[in-house]
């Protein structure tokens, strides 16, 4: 099920490359992240990372409440900027060579929970 899931939200991602400014986001690994969220223009990275990863997360809980399989329907996560920001960063530096999109599936998978609608 969580293989499907994934698939769709890439196949979904790919054609999401209209804004020049966060072309390709999604396939960016862990470590670039990690890197460009700290620094001399960490404050504009972070607002770009986290308009990007709202979307997506969005995304994937709209995606959820579509699904009929069981452990799929209605999860849903909706963190505040803090809270993404540090979850990613914290995944990430567990697994630097994972692409961002991966590492926030994972993410959303894990702390996404299951809603009534």
């Amino acid at each position: 099920m969580k293989k499907i899931y994934l698939v769709l939200t890439l196949l979904v991602s790919g054609f999401c490359y209209s804004v020049p400014n966060i072309q390709n986001l999604g396939v960016i690994s862990c470590a670039t992240f990690l890197s460009s969220t700290d620094g001399t223009y960490a404050e504009e990275s972070k607002e770009m990372y986290v308009l990007w990863s709202t979307g997506y997360i969005d995304g994937l809980n709209a995606l959820a409440v579509l699904m009929k399989e069981k452990g799929l329907k209605n999860k849903r996560w909706t963190p505040t900027s803090d809270v993404l920001l540090y979850t990613l960063r914290r995944d990430c530096g567990k697994e630097p060579s994972l692409t961002l999109i991966g590492r926030l599936f994972n993410t959303w998978f894990d702390n996404g929970e299951e809603i009534n609608l």
